[in-house]
């Protein structure tokens, strides 16, 4: 809702829900505020407790717009939570000398700062007895008054539940061939003492792993992510599994290797409390999935007591036979002393197979790069740096003698990794030549262990001087050794893969 000064016509806008169930309400201003305009919403969450719980860190928060807003005025804030008092204590989470407490109705009142954006107002706690009887539900009730403008009012839910703990089911020893479909093998244990009816799980295929035909209650909003909703009864110590959904292990799939799938798991109840809603998208066209049925008498809303053993999954073995296979191209270019000239390394993965470290974020593997004798680097991509120390790097410097390159997390069939130098040939080093070589980098990129032809990991790039001076200008390139042009001219050859233009191509995860 917008809100304008008294006595304007109001101007009707969209404003965003910035959280689910965010409630809107008119901040009016008098006359010391008649040329300013404020949209303003609270928010705060709906709230799922289980008895002897405590939630912390429960935020009261004022979303104001213009961003460049500036206010320094007087407030009043009321707190009503007698819906919940009789089962339910609600406290602050650090003492505020503005506020007091009668009952059950807390009330504060003094100035405040309101700038733009979001607005730290308080924070709260809540706390159950371990004797509340379940299923219970009540609101607190706000209310926020700045002065010079209308009241501001808000409603969170909060619903006392039965407790109870999924778990979700390790991998162990599962093997499937790349490229090929299987079930998940997803599974969930109710370890409570009561039935819970419904579950969420959600689905994070990692590495090598993607959800095929999204069933009609799945939604997948992103390549990596997939939402399930099930309605079924859920029994004390009874272990389910979900039937319906294929999982593929893609063809890009380094076999033999591992792939990652894993699944977390949340009540309906907890779920729908989330902080932060994803966006679900549209649901699937496939047939729904399902929990293995299991007879018993409907039950109410449930709130897991341990969150942290939600996840299920893991790695899984990847057999077959798809290897990595990464190369880097001999380089070589011809040039007069003075004439500064482009060498573009090359690196690319000649394999069917996908170098993967998005779930480390590791780089797949890193690059190294002398620069021969004779020449100078005089330009280096920003990719490309020299460890100074431990502990200082620098990126893009021209002057050194070799250089460390970065790759990325992802490196897919075909894909390539390019590293544009320029050079200055200083003096006739005939045949000079300096190492490329693509290595392991400490702490990661261990995928190049599993490089099956280690053979064209290493490379040459050579710099051969003719005997006429040039004139330090930057030749023509992409030109062929044998189309060759006379006196000061230069060409570039990429090695056995032709020439290449100066640019650096990074293949980068999609999902």
């Amino acid at each position: 809702m917008r809100f304008t000064p008294r006595g304007r016509k109001p101007v009707a806008t969209a404003a965003a829900a910035l959280l689910t169930g965010l409630a809107l309400a008119a901040f009016t201003p008098t006359t010391a505020h008649a040329d300013e305009t404020l949209d303003a919403s609270l928010a705060f969450h709906d709230v799922v407790v289980t008895p002897g719980a405590e939630r912390e860190y429960l935020y009261l928060e004022l979303h104001s717009e213009p961003a460049d807003l500036d206010i320094w005025a007087g407030y009043e804030l009321t707190v009503d939570f007698s819906e919940i008092a009789g089962w339910a204590t609600l406290g602050m989470q650090e003492g505020n000398p503005d506020c007091s407490v009668e009952g059950a109705v807390f009330t504060c009142a003094g100035r405040a700062f309101i700038s733009g954006g979001e607005s730290h107002i308080e924070s709260f706690k809540i706390t159950v007895p371990e004797s509340a009887t379940p299923v219970q539900q009540g609101s607190i009730h706000f209310t926020y008054s700045l002065e010079g403008y209308e009241m501001l009012t808000y409603e969170s839910s909060v619903t006392l539940a039965h407790p109870t703990d999924l778990v979700g089911g390790e991998y162990d020893g599962l093997e499937v061939a790349y490229g090929s479909t299987f079930d998940g093998a997803m599974t969930v244990t109710n370890t409570g003492d009561t039935p819970v009816e419904g579950v969420t799980v959600l689905i994070d295929t990692a590495r090598f792993t993607e959800v095929v035909d999204v069933p009609s209650n799945c939604s997948a909003p992103h390549k990596r992510y997939t939402y399930c909703f099930f309605d079924e009864m859920l029994q004390p110590g009874a272990t389910y599994k979900i039937e319906g959904i294929s999982i593929a292990v893609t063809d890009d799939a380094v076999a033999p290797g591992r792939g990652y799938l894993s699944h977390q798991w949340h009540t309906n109840a907890d779920f729908a409390v989330l902080p932060y809603q994803p966006d679900l998208g549209e649901p699937g066209t496939a047939a729904p999935a399902t929990l293995v049925e299991q007879a018993g008498l409907r039950s109410s809303a449930h709130s897991d007591t341990d969150p942290e053993n939600n996840y299920g999954g893991g790695w899984l073995a990847i057999t077959g036979d798809n290897p990595l296979d990464a190369e880097i191209a001999e380089t070589a270019v011809v040039g007069s002393i003075g004439d500064e000239v482009e060498a573009v390394v090359e690196v690319t993965n000649v394999s069917n197979a996908s170098f993967k470290n998005d779930l480390s974020g590791d780089d797949v593997f890193a690059v190294r790069i002398e620069i021969p004798e004779g020449t100078t680097a005089v330009a280096v991509p920003e990719s490309c740096f020299v460890e100074l120390d431990e502990w200082e790097w620098e990126y893009g410097v021209p002057g050194y003698d070799e250089y460390e390159c970065n790759t990325d997390m992802v490196l897919t069939p075909g894909g390539k990794f390019e590293y544009p130098f320029t050079l200055r040939i200083d003096e006739d080093v005939t045949d000079s030549a300096g190492d490329l070589e693509i290595f392991k980098q400490d702490g990661g990129g261990e995928l190049i262990d599993l490089d099956h032809n280690a053979a064209n990991n290493s490379a040459k790039l050579v710099v051969n001087p003719t005997d006429a001076p040039g004139d330090g200008s930057l030749p023509v390139t992409g030109v062929a050794l044998s189309w060759w042009i006379g006196g000061g001219a230069v060409v570039l050859v990429a090695g056995v893969v032709g020439v290449v233009l100066m640019r650096r191509r990074a293949a980068v995860a999609t999902w």
